[in-house]
């Protein structure tokens, strides 16, 4: 049954006549369609003298509504250090936790001598039937909820005196909420999100958990992240394993709970109550206090009714991810648990954004006082990394404008004119005074006899380049069974840092690897980096099947040798060339273009990630992202370097991506041979007498068997 087709019972409402109402338990904010009277009469019996508001409260008990089939099997249990006798099967250790229902040992599992945890339903309450039926239950939902986040059931049993009891896993580790305010936003976030994995999973089983707060939450000491006590748990269905709702009515937690838990109105609670509750534990996480608060638990209450929060002066994109899941109506909040962790998973996005952005800041401010053309590329390319991850990012985008025409401007200074025209747009108001300078100072250029010492230098280091260059290019294509392969390289004026290579990953699988990189160096230090950064990505590369982790890895090594300032931009294919399917990483490169036989279209693959050398790590690792795609019979598969899309004419008009993509689509059934040789020919038409500023490289490849 779908999650939302929660079953329509009564609201279940205790008699408590004359209660009266205390100050402290008035509501802090009156909301007219809530009657303080009924409230009360449904709580009072529930909360116990001395709750506070972030205690669970346990609905009252009455006749049991699940159906459970679990069937409990007679077992030998002994406290520790009982002497003789047949082996029990648990040996009772100590109590490590009590409820309201049963009571935690640490217990050793006799048959493969292992710590676990043992329940038992307290011996009050062990010879009452619907205890024991919800004890059932409760063991039931959870022996149902197989999921990494979830404590796993080993055994359900009866001990010598018939009370019950299930062994499941013990969990070393701390309550969430004693350690949430210590941890960075990052991992109380990626907890979180782990939790939302495990409610979804219940969700799917038409269980919702109904309790969902920090304390709740059990944090490893290897990183697992547990969500615990199912003992609210509720079937959404009449054929659920747990109570139904009209049982669990009057049941939660003031501190967190849902306006429609606190009414009472069992028909409007289901997956998206969970929802809310997960809602406040994210405005927790971000303003350091849960969503309710009261001077009394019944207090609390009436303020969760009533959908009174805390306020808080932390503002901010997670504060508008929390507050829309802690609307008032259900369908005023993320309908799915999926669509709550996307939405904090754009977030992420966009912190990572913010990230890169203010490291791109960093070398800007840094570039203002060296003057250094590596610290502006650096800033450069940060800010436009930093939109590629969030594209309304203001700061980033005003920053690119500011670095773009500070980076040009110390070009100019410099007397490097071309690199200053390249980062301008002469339709932009605000370049134009330094338009008219380069044009000006390009007319006088060659009346500089200074340059001619610089040019003679230049031509040396360009030679031994172009050698080390021409030695780590492939000798020879790779010969495949069904497969075209062509690849071309032209190098500018002065030689970048442009590189293709392909190399057996895993040959008896039939992994082939294939890189196109470009490094934002000229000359010899760009070589001499791509040769670096060649090496490391060979052997980093030996047997594994992951494009994303060899990168990670690359990179690595790479951000802690590279020259400040420069960088690498590189795309890493896995091509299985017998089932043509490719793993696809992108250290901050042009798109791979995909021309699709079947419907002539182009197909852009652009899985994240940012430049080698550009962050020693943290950053990087989170950013990198790879990305699966089938080939079929008569596809093309085209990578290059931004020397193509960026080949700019005399008038300074830029080849561009869309012509490009049109080239490709028109031409994709071209042998690979005579395809790379038009795209050069089609270059060589737009850019006309003006000059090669940029490396052009293109490796494509068509299946035609």
């Amino acid at each position: 049954m779908a999650l939302e087709g929660i079953i329509k019972l009564q609201p279940l409402v205790l008699a408590t006549e004359g209660l009266l109402l205390s100050e402290a338990d008035r509501p802090t904010a009156p909301v007219p369609s809530v009657d303080e009277t009924v409230i009360a009469k449904l709580w009072a019996k529930s909360i116990m003298p001395g709750m506070t508001p972030g205690m669970t409260i346990k609905p009252q008990a009455g006749p049991s509504s699940a159906h459970s089939q679990a069937a409990a099997r007679p077992r030998l249990l002994t406290d520790a250090g009982t002497q003789g006798g047949t082996l029990p099967d648990y040996e009772l250790l100590d109590v490590i936790g009590e409820g309201g229902m049963g009571v935690v040992y640490r217990a050793r599992q006799t048959a493969i001598d292992r710590n676990i945890a043992v329940k038992m339903l307290k011996p009050q309450l062990a010879a009452k039937e619907d205890q024991r039926i919800k004890f059932l239950a409760e063991a039931a939902v959870i022996g149902d909820l197989e999921h990494p986040n979830i404590v796993p059931i080993h055994d359900l049993g009866l001990d010598g005196q018939g009370r019950l009891f299930y062994a499941m896993k013990r969990v070393q580790g701390t309550p969430w909420s004693e350690v949430m305010g210590s941890r960075t936003e990052h991992e109380n976030l990626e907890t979180l999100l782990r939790v939302c994995d495990a409610v979804a999973f219940a969700h799917s089983k038409g269980v919702i958990h109904c309790d969902l707060k920090p304390e709740n939450v059990m944090l490893g000491e290897y990183g697992e992240v547990l969500l615990m006590d199912w003992g609210l748990a509720a079937s959404v269905s009449t054929e659920g394993k747990a109570e139904s709702l009209s049982q669990m009515a009057g049941g939660g937690t003031p501190a967190y709970m849902a306006p429609e838990m606190a009414r009472g109105e069992v028909d409007g609670i289901g997956p998206r109550s969970d929802i809310y509750l997960l809602g406040g534990i994210l405005y927790e996480i971000v303003t350091g206090k849960p969503p309710h608060a009261g001077v009394s638990a019944l207090n609390c209450v009436f303020n969760a009714a009533q959908n009174v929060i805390q306020p808080s002066p932390v503002k901010g994109e997670l504060v508008e991810i929390a507050l829309k899941s802690l609307a008032t109506r259900p369908e005023d909040r993320h309908q799915t648990v999926k669509e709550f962790q996307l939405a904090v998973r754009e977030y992420q996005g966009h912190f990572d954004s913010v990230a890169v952005a203010d490291r791109a800041r960093e070398h800007l401010d840094r570039a203002a006082q060296t003057g250094n053309h590596d610290d502006y590329a650096h800033a450069l390319y940060g800010y436009r990394q930093a939109i590629e991850l969030w594209a309304d990012n203001g700061s980033a985008r005003d920053g690119l404008a500011k670095a773009t025409l500070d980076y040009a401007w110390n070009a100019y200074h410099k007397g490097d004119l071309d690199l200053a025209a390249s980062l301008l747009d002469a339709m932009n108001p605000s370049h134009a005074k330094l338009v008219s300078f380069i044009e000006e100072a390009k007319l006088t250029r060659k009346e500089q006899a200074r340059r001619a010492k610089e040019v003679e230098r230049i031509d040396s280091e360009l030679h031994i380049a172009k050698e080390i260059h021409a030695k780590l290019l492939p000798e020879k294509l790779p010969s495949i069974p069904g497969y075209e392969i062509f690849t071309a390289y032209i190098c500018a004026e002065q030689v970048g840092g442009d590189y293709y290579d392909f190399f057996g990953v895993d040959i008896e699988k039939g992994l082939l690897g294939i890189v196109v990189a470009d490094v934002s160096g000229k000359g010899f230090p760009g070589s001499m980096v791509m040769g670096t950064t060649r090496t490391i990505l060979r052997m980093m590369a030996a047997s594994n099947p992951s494009p994303a982790d060899v990168l990670a890895k690359t990179n690595y090594h790479v951000a802690r040798d590279i020259k400040r300032g420069m960088f690498v931009t590189m795309i890493y294919v896995i091509l299985n060339v017998r089932t043509r399917e490719m793993t696809v990483a992108s250290a901050g490169h042009q798109p791979m273009v995909i021309c699709r036989a079947a419907d002539r279209e182009v197909e852009l693959v652009h899985p994240d990630g940012i430049a080698l050398g550009f962050d020693k790590g943290p950053v990087f690792d989170r950013v990198i992202r790879e990305q699966k795609v089938q080939l079929y019979k008569g596809d093309r598969v085209v990578l290059y370097t931004n020397g193509i899309v960026d080949c700019m004419d005399a008038g300074r008009r830029l080849y561009s991506r869309k012509r490009f993509h049109d080239f490709c689509r028109a031409n994709s059934e071209l042998r690979s041979k005579d395809f790379v040789r038009q795209v050069l020919n089609d270059l060589e038409n737009h850019k006309g007498e003006a000059e090669q500023h940029d490396d052009i490289t293109i490796t494509t490849f068509r299946i035609v068997g």
